[in-house]
């Protein structure tokens, strides 16, 4: 009894957290405006539906509400998903409405059961209960697809991550509203609460601009029940056969035992965790390195590298064979009178190698002098720091394809530290993100590479200057040449005047 009363009770409980969320993102600062206003009209329509639940149950009489709110909130969803997702979404407001409409019209016109339901099925089956059904399935699937194969078709892996994350909390969501058609109260139970978690999940992807790294702590819970399960069941199996033994063990034996037994198990589990994560991760070269030795080994390979083709190349194989890259570049820094101009030297990959001039209060490049630490491509697409953009730096940004950019940082004695030159790294091959050790590497052998650099540029520098002056000497000669024909042909003429 109890039971059957909260659970007509959990609707109204569902419509109080959801009106505790919407409140939560009314008051959070930085959302755009645009996801703000789906999402807001999305945890309303939740709102809605829930209400309609607790007051007018669907198994009530007729006619059925709740399903009405259901596609309403479904509807916003697919907006708000379009917005989050950067889809165009002409046109998808009034044709859904329009469905909706229409539904309710069925509903209101014959809202009696055409078919007997089965009893595992919650809501009656009406002429609008059924199109109300059929326009669920008919939105939550391509939904997903679509969402499926934004995922897919994307390179860079915090962009693929954010869209994972989306994807799941949409699975959640579908997952949960099915399981509410069914009648079973574990189905509703558990319902409730992925749609609970799926609200959550979204509002947290809109009001952050990095959500955590999904496949990561996706091993990490796996490798953490592979090891429990390991752990525990012998360690219960132990502990049965201690406690059932015939005859029975003295007290003290059987304290001593278990003892035992939580001392071993808990000196187990942490290496074989360790052991386990290894083996999730044994397909990438970049999980294990030594961070002196890779920095040794960079610093030797640099030192003696005179050219700047060269040292691209060498710099970013260094950091390839170490964290599995699939493409990488040496960008050039050198003032301008109106800021800073970018010369790109592919190393890894094919690459455009045309120059792009940066303002001197680029987001972009003040960032990188100021923090002095890698800055991810997903930041400048996402951060509202980096809003003051302009639409030609996200443009040629966006060209390079790049995942992550290391700045190299000149410190002078007598002059302040500048920005030398930045190195633009791809994504990895395996598609994973880069993880912050790998990020604090990066900016390790980035602070080895400035001496170097400036030497390269300077043996550059020097390279053009006699290169300049060979053309000055070649084009002297010609002059000359030009000058000793000129006199011998003014020889020839007063020759023959006189």
């Amino acid at each position: 009894m109890v039971l059957s009363e909260l659970l007509q009770l959990a609707p109204a409980m569902s419509a109080g957290i959801y009106t505790i969320l919407l409140l939560a993102i009314l008051l959070r600062q930085g959302i755009a405006p645009r996801p703000r206003r789906r999402l807001l009209a999305f945890l309303l329509a939740l709102i809605a539906w829930q209400l309609l639940r607790f007051l007018w149950p669907p198994d009530g009489h007729p006619p059925n509400f709740s399903h009405i709110a259901l596609l309403a909130s479904l509807l916003f969803l697919a907006l708000l998903t379009a917005a989050f997702l950067e889809w165009s979404d002409r046109g998808w407001l009034p044709v859904g409405v329009g469905f909706i409409v229409g539904i309710l019209l069925i509903e209101l016109a014959r809202p009696r059961a055409i078919l007997p339901a089965p009893p595992w099925l919650h809501p009656r089956l009406s002429l609008g209960g059924v199109g109300g059904l059929l326009l669920w399935a008919g939105v939550s699937l391509p939904l997903l697809a679509r969402t499926w194969h934004t995922y897919r078709h994307t390179r860079l892996p915090w962009h693929a991550n954010r869209l994972l994350f989306w994807l799941l909390m949409l699975w959640t969501m579908a997952g949960g509203e099915l399981l509410l058609f069914l009648n079973p109260p574990p189905a509703q139970w558990t319902g409730q609460l992925f749609c609970l978690l799926a609200a959550l999940g979204l509002a947290y992807a809109v009001a952050t601009h990095r959500v955590f790294d999904v496949r990561h702590r996706l091993r990490l819970s796996i490798s953490l029940a592979v090891t429990t399960v390991l752990i525990g069941l012998p360690a219960a199996g132990i502990f049965r056969g201690i406690v059932s033994r015939q005859p029975p063990l003295p007290p003290l034996t059987v304290a001593f035992s278990i003892l035992l037994l939580a001392v071993a198990s808990f000196a187990l589990f942490q290496p074989l965790r360790r052991l386990l994560e290894r083996l999730f991760y044994r397909y990438l070269p970049s999980q294990r390195f030594d961070t002196r030795a890779a920095v040794r080994a960079y610093s030797q390979a640099i030192a003696r590298v005179l050219d700047v083709e060269q040292l691209s190349h060498v710099i970013i194989g260094q950091i390839s064979e170490r964290l599995g890259i699939n493409r990488g570049a040496l960008m050039l820094l050198s003032p301008t009178e109106t800021g800073y101009e970018l010369e790109p030297v592919p190393a890894l990959g094919r690459l455009p190698r045309q120059t792009f001039r940066l303002p001197a209060a680029s987001p972009f490049l003040q960032l990188l002098l100021r923090q002095r630490y890698p800055l991810l491509q997903y930041e400048l697409d996402f951060n509202p720091a980096f809003h003051g953009l302009t639409r030609a730096e996200r443009e040629w940004l966006a060209e390079q394809a790049m995942d992550v950019y290391v700045p190299v940082i000149i410190e002078g004695t007598s002059e302040a530290p500048r920005l030398e030159a930045l190195i633009a790294l791809g994504p990895k091959s395996s598609g994973l993100t880069f993880r912050p050790i790998e990020i604090e590497l990066m900016q390790l052998l980035a602070d080895q590479t400035g001496v170097a650099l400036q030497n390269a540029r300077l043996y550059r520098e020097l390279g053009q200057q006699n290169e300049i002056v060979r053309q000055l000497n070649e084009d002297l000669v010609r002059r000359n040449e030009r000058l000793g024909i000129l006199d011998k042909v003014k020889s020839d003429f007063i020759t023959i005047a006189s």
